[in-house]
């Protein structure tokens, strides 16, 4: 039996170690409770992961800034 070791957020759809999410299904990129896939490759690196986590919550803070101001 296979260890799955990578966790795919149906919500951002980013593939990230599960080490990252810890004991929680919070994803660690969008930091929503998310769904989430398992797989044995192709996670993020904690590098790649800070840059990425960066530039989504910068977009989604630029969404809900455009909502609220009409």
């Amino acid at each position: 039996m296979a260890l799955h070791n990578i966790r795919r957020c149906l919500n951002c759809n980013w593939k990230t170690h599960k080490r990252f999410w810890g004991d929680k299904q919070i994803c660690p990129i969008c930091e929503t409770a998310s769904v989430f896939s398992e797989s044995n490759h192709g996670g993020l690196s904690l590098e790649q992961m800070h840059s990425v986590k960066e530039k989504i919550l910068t977009n989604m803070r630029a969404i809900e800034r455009e909502k609220t101001s009409g």
